[in-house]
């Protein structure tokens, strides 16, 4: 018999994967909800934490090497006040009862009492030993906070003070990123009250890492007033990230920052991009930044022209320079009303395919497009790229919420749900996604180093 050569193997697995996992998922487009997730077997899962009705999913969603789901947000208390909701949810959307101190899958972190405006919008991310960092900002005090949780939902108190740290050196307006480099240490991003762009290290335990930047931080401002509600990212060589947006001009604001907290000179004028869209009057840089696979940058906003917003993505190269190959001179317009936010996040599958996730905030929808790595809508997605979820399900209330992508390709996004009475509660969103074996993802990986095709 004559044996099947590389690329014949790689096609005979897609070929298994496309009948098999959307058959047992029940899906006929990636853009599908997975029948397979929630209580209620619709692909969502709506809580609220204990006594509140008034919960967003503002935070951050990760997924651990069991396929639970860890998301992070804003809970608001009986007496009016709010800190910080961290979830687990096991693979199949239900609450893991082996999280949290009552066994319903929930912690609340307080930082401040019940007066605190503790807001948990930093997200959430997981080191090497299981454990949770979360992270926000107190909004009255000008603080950032952090806080590590043990695999239990407990806090470790071998960080901080009791598990938490509450600092206001920084005079954060607020924080809205959270990552670990490479050394474990914590970097955080955000604004500060006077209108620079901040990103703040700490060791391990929680103390400012002063050999960073500037005595642990690092101010950036391209003139003017700078503000961000948008994720960063740690590159491969732990080169920092981060997009902001400058009012006046209405231009977004690329930093690159070496591992020290240094500019990158390499990148834009000494460090810092900056890009016009054209034609618009008013731009936010609320979305998310991420990497392709040959380095080159992805932003995702929404751009203003006339009385319409949209949601707009562009694509930079590693030098900082707009990317012209890609959408449409160098970036993709998606609008599907006239009042869309890119504030849901941005994520990059496996194959190079761009997730841009947002918000219908006329019609309360999320907002899901996705782009071939070319930039251009992939209409075999949805209903000629984009797909809608709701209503009453927003990206947009009041802040965005994540977009991550599980180890079998399927879609995992954090939301916020209007109730009726205008309250609110998290939202988990699964969509079926390309799913693929494990058999297949194991010869993918295998071959990818030596296969330019290959994602």
């Amino acid at each position: 018999m004559k044996s099947l050569n590389t690329k014949n193997v790689i096609i005979f697995s897609l070929i298994i994967a496309m009948f098999t996992q959307r058959a047992l998922a029940k899906c006929n487009n990636p853009a599908d909800l997975d029948r397979t997730f929630g209580p209620q077997n619709n692909g969502v899962v709506i809580f609220n934490f204990d006594n509140s009705t008034n919960d967003r999913g503002d935070g951050g969603i990760v997924i651990d090497d069991q396929g639970r789901i860890v998301v992070s947000g804003t809970q608001e208390t009986q007496f009016g006040g709010r800190q910080f909701g961290v979830a687990r949810l096991l693979s199949n959307g239900l609450l893991d009862s082996t999280f949290g101190p009552n066994g319903d899958g929930k912690v609340t972190i307080d930082f401040s009492g019940e007066d605190s405006n503790d807001r948990g919008r930093g997200g959430v991310v997981r080191d090497t030993q299981g454990r949770l960092i979360v992270a926000g900002y107190d909004s009255f005090g000008k603080k950032y906070e952090v806080a590590r949780l043990l695999e239990n939902g407990a806090l470790d108190s071998s960080f901080g003070t009791g598990g938490k740290v509450i600092e206001s050196s920084a005079n954060t307006e607020r924080i809205t990123g959270v990552k670990l480099n490479k050394n474990g240490k914590i970097v955080l991003f955000g604004e500060t009250t006077s209108d620079d762009l901040v990103v703040i290290q700490l060791n391990t335990n929680g103390l400012l890492d002063t050999s960073f930047g500037d005595s642990g931080m690092k101010l950036i401002n391209a003139g003017g007033v700078i503000f961000s509600r948008s994720e960063f990212i740690i590159d491969p060589q732990g080169k920092i990230i981060v997009v902001g947006s400058k009012h006046g001009d209405d231009d977004f604001v690329i930093a690159r920052l070496n591992a020290d907290g240094s500019f990158d000179t390499k990148f834009g004028n000494n460090g810092i991009a900056i890009i016009d869209i054209p034609s618009s009057i008013a731009i936010n840089a609320d979305g998310g930044i991420a990497l392709t696979r040959l380095g080159k940058i992805i932003v995702l906003g929404d751009s203003k022209s006339n009385s319409n917003r949209s949601m707009v993505a562009f694509q930079l190269n590693n030098d900082g320079s707009l990317d012209t190959a890609f959408g449409t001179n160098g970036s993709t317009i998606v609008s599907v009303s006239n009042d869309d936010n890119g504030e849901g996040g941005i994520t990059i599958d496996s194959w190079g395919n761009i997730y841009l996730y947002g918000a219908d905030e006329n019609n309360h929808c999320i907002i899901l497009a996705r782009l071939k790595p070319n930039g251009l809508l992939d209409i075999t997605f949805g209903n000629n790229g984009i797909t809608l979820i709701g209503p009453k399900l927003d990206a947009g209330v009041p802040q965005g919420g994540g977009i991550t992508i599980d180890a079998q390709g399927r879609i995992v996004l954090l939301a916020t749900r209007r109730n009726p009475g205008n309250d609110l509660a998290f939202a988990v969103v699964r969509l079926c996604g390309d799913q693929l074996p494990a058999f297949v993802v194991a010869l993918r990986e295998k071959y990818r180093a030596n296969c330019s095709v290959l994602p």
